[in-house]
């Protein structure tokens, strides 16, 4: 927990979710709040459950490029309680390393893990230089997914999760973590209504690619 404290951005107040606390706080603060967090996470996590107040993200539209009233042009970044993330992160990595140990993650699977993206292009160049070394014809196909992490079924997640060996009281809470979430839109004048996210959608920047890869890793 610590070193996930020790990381957290000296953001702006403005940058905090529906709790109104921002990373700062955490960063400032969180070496006073291990040992409570340390008892409330564990509680959380042995009753397979999450506060249905963690499940609310407020969706800030982030404008990107172009003609700045084509909704396309702009990122939505969902900001959520701030305790939450920590234990996103905390649960996150410890899935991570699980899967490493135990060789459970494809070694053609690049995107989405650390210091795995030059793997990737090393890779690449390796094979396509060794095919033009030997005169034959190099075809490169590109495949983009258009809001690939949306398709990500949760009943499918899940499944794919406990065939990986996750269960028990882990496996009810990334349940409940990805079920019943909502959001609404956020804007320096006003907000949206809060709306129901759809059953494919966990709202969560840092869960959503890693779904995405546990759940189609097959295909890699």
């Amino acid at each position: 927990m610590v070193k996930f404290i020790k990381k957290c951005k000296n953001g702006r107040p403005m940058s905090s979710g529906s709790d109104g606390i921002p990373q700062c706080f955490l960063k400032k603060f969180g070496m006073l709040l291990v040992s409570p967090l340390t008892v409330f996470y564990r509680h959380l996590v042995d009753t397979g459950s999450v506060p249905s107040c963690w499940k609310l993200a407020y969706v800030t539209p982030i404008f990107k490029k172009g003609v700045s009233s084509e909704l396309s042009n702009y990122l939505p970044i969902s900001l959520t309680f701030v305790f939450c993330k920590l234990l996103e992160r905390i649960i996150h990595d410890k899935m991570l390393n699980y899967l490493s140990d135990n060789h459970l993650v494809s070694q053609h699977q690049h995107g989405f893990l650390a210091k795995h993206t030059t793997t990737q292009l090393l890779e690449t160049v390796n094979d396509w230089s060794i095919t033009l070394l030997n005169r034959n014809v190099v075809d490169v196909i590109y495949f983009d997914f258009s809001k690939a992490f949306d398709t990500v079924s949760h009943t499918k997640l899940i499944n794919k999760l406990q065939a990986y060996g996750f269960d028990g009281n882990l496996l009810a809470f990334i349940n409940d973590f990805i079920t019943g979430r909502s959001q609404k839109v956020v804007l320096p004048n006003g907000h949206s209504p809060i709306y129901v996210c759809l059953e494919r959608s966990t709202t969560r920047e840092r869960t959503r690619p890693i779904a995405f890869s546990f759940v189609y890793q097959r295909y890699s």
